[in-house]
């Protein structure tokens, strides 16, 4: 009984000792991983750290190209304000039969920015045609074989006109106000972008002469000096 005893207690000794050694190793493991990840935190940190300078410096830097870049840009546009009409996209307004005018008008300011030349006008205005304006094209350009730009701004006028077909200053003698101040100013000034080197008095008298009566009595006493001036005090006594 007791060499048995003592052979149990042997063996639960060994049993000790050698998960002693276990734990022990455990214990080292553990603190080893700790040591582990915390060196591995602070290589994190310091990576965040770099990245973050990085883009820092980066983002400085590509300002700094930004800033010399617009004050390039900026200085270009001074020495040459034509330039500013490449900030906006510029395209050649379709037509389907209305405001021929207006429509040339549009159109040889998109001629002139992009520097089209004369003869390739016809071939662009085609593209822009549309519905019954298409239609009268084709049929125009099979009448007249050797057609060239003024020809067509003549006929698309006779054709789509209406009022254009008489002389601008008929028109804008017999144009009177029938409707609201602004609709009147429209259409004055549809009329007199067609003609050049018109007094300011003569254009004055127009415009007086079209208002209705009781508003031209209200404005007359003003004496406007310009047209952008009577035109205003026409919107003000109106309203």
């Amino acid at each position: 009984m007791g060499s048995t005893m003592e052979s149990r207690m042997t063996t639960m000794e060994k049993w000790t000792r050698e998960h002693e050694t276990v734990f022990l190793g455990m214990q080292t493991d553990m603190e080893q991983l700790k040591d582990d990840m915390a060196e591995l935190r602070s290589a994190m940190q310091e990576l965040i750290i770099a990245t973050k300078r990085k883009t820092q410096e980066s983002s400085e830097s590509s300002e700094s190209d930004k800033s010399v870049k617009n004050s390039e840009q900026e200085s270009e546009e001074e020495e040459n304000p034509a330039s500013r009409w490449w900030l906006k996209k510029v395209e050649l307004p379709t037509f389907e039969g209305i405001d021929p005018f207006g429509w040339l008008n549009r159109a040889g300011k998109f001629f002139t920015i992009q520097k089209i030349k004369t003869e390739e006008r016809l071939n662009l205005a085609h593209i822009s045609m549309e519905g019954d304006a298409l239609h009268w094209f084709q049929f125009w350009l099979d009448k007249n074989k050797n057609a060239a730009w003024k020809g067509f701004s003549e006929a698309i006028l006779r054709r789509f006109g209406g009022e254009h077909r008489r002389s601008v200053f008929e028109y804008l003698a017999g144009l009177k106000q029938r409707g609201s101040m602004d609709e009147f100013i429209y259409e004055f000034e549809l009329l007199i972008a067609r003609v050049k080197l018109v007094p300011e008095v003569q254009l004055m008298g127009y415009f007086m002469n079209g208002l209705r009566k009781e508003l031209r009595g209200l404005v007359r006493p003003h004496h406007p000096r310009t047209l952008v001036r009577a035109m205003e005090m026409a919107r003000d006594v109106e309203k």
